[in-house]
């Protein structure tokens, strides 16, 4: 769902110098919250091959309740994940708080945020949330959005406001930071494909992009691509915000539950790119096809000439350390 220079790490509001932070890793990171489930889990996700590690439960229920945890971002400043913690006693009840999360799943209670950009509503529980590389939270229930310093003794809340969509209908799941915005991918209505959003950070403004084709939330690299995890079958796709170009990244294995997706926003995603120049041709009408394959042998990507080319590449393909890739060069179908 986003990069940008490097800041020398912090302790946050509070936090000790020997709690342990996160790492700023190639992978991506999703809360998920099974139906009914009265915690969330941590799971590690390879944004390249779609497998996932769990690695921790985060949230404490209180007797016969629910603690789960939605909105999640990853602060650049200090290195720990900030979300919101919805604490319910008994269904339909409950109340929110910003947490900072560590890496064995134990959380920090920052309270309420308030400050002179109003406070944020204890009531609400809310799914959409990111940190920009300034350290500063952007949570939103989908109605109300609102830009929180985590940089201050306590967090505080710096401006408010409605959210508002143009056109209206525009819905948002979760949001990254990218290219100085933020961006998520909506749906406007049911059958209709879905499309890239950015939320003017300036005027708080949900602004139509262009469609990508599918539904789903965001987390984002250093080159400030757009990843997506697709709920109904975990696939993963990966989206340039400036030109809408989308590639499916890795194929998932099965539906998810409630997925709330987060990763350090500086950590690159490593890739391959397949390319071939030749400097003319035996016969004119000669074409050749270059491809990548992932380690299953599925095919990630390929490219052909066509007319008098002499080049085919394929695109930047995202690919996971420590695993072997094929390159493949053939002559293209009806060569002479």
């Amino acid at each position: 769902a986003v990069l940008t220079l490097m800041v020398i790490a912090v302790a946050a509001p509070g936090a000790s110098a020997q709690q342990q932070t996160w790492s700023c890793d190639a992978f991506g990171y999703l809360f998920q919250t099974q139906a009914g489930a009265a915690s969330s889990e941590i799971v590690q996700v390879d944004l390249a091959t779609g497998v996932q590690n769990p690695v921790g439960v985060v949230g404490t229920p209180p007797p016969g309740g629910a603690a789960t945890v939605n909105a999640v971002g990853y602060n650049s400043v200090d290195d720990y994940f900030y979300g919101n913690l919805f604490t319910s006693p008994a269904p339909g009840v409950g109340a929110s708080s910003v947490v900072r999360i560590h890496p064995d799943g134990s959380v920090d209670d920052l309270g309420v945020p308030t400050g002179p950009g109003g406070t944020v509503d204890p009531t609400s529980n809310y799914h959409i949330g990111e940190v920009d590389p300034n350290g500063h939270y952007w949570l939103s229930n989908g109605i109300t959005w609102y830009e929180i310093d985590l940089t201050t003794p306590t967090p505080t809340v710096l401006r408010s406001g409605a959210m508002t969509n143009e056109p209206p209908g525009l819905g948002i799941a979760d949001w990254a930071w990218t290219n100085g915005a933020l961006h998520s991918i909506s749906s406007t209505a049911a059958g209709t494909p879905a499309r890239l959003v950015r939320f003017n950070p300036t005027t708080g403004v949900v602004e139509d992009v262009g469609p990508v084709g599918f539904q789903a939330g965001g987390i984002v690299d250093s080159a400030g691509y757009l990843y997506a995890s697709r709920n109904e079958n975990n696939d993963i796709y990966r989206i340039d915000t400036t030109t809408r170009q989308t590639i499916l990244a890795s194929e998932g294995t099965g539906t998810s539950p409630g997925n709330d997706g987060a990763r350090c926003a500086l950590a690159p995603v490593p890739t391959i790119t397949v390319t071939k120049t030749v400097d003319g041709r035996v016969r004119p009408a000669d074409q050749f096809t270059v491809a990548l394959r992932r380690p299953n042998g599925s095919l990630a990507d390929s490219a052909t000439t066509s007319g008098s080319d002499t080049t085919a590449s394929t695109v930047n393909f995202p690919a996971s350390q420590g695993q072997t890739y094929t390159i493949t060069d053939a002559m293209a179908p009806g060569s002479p």
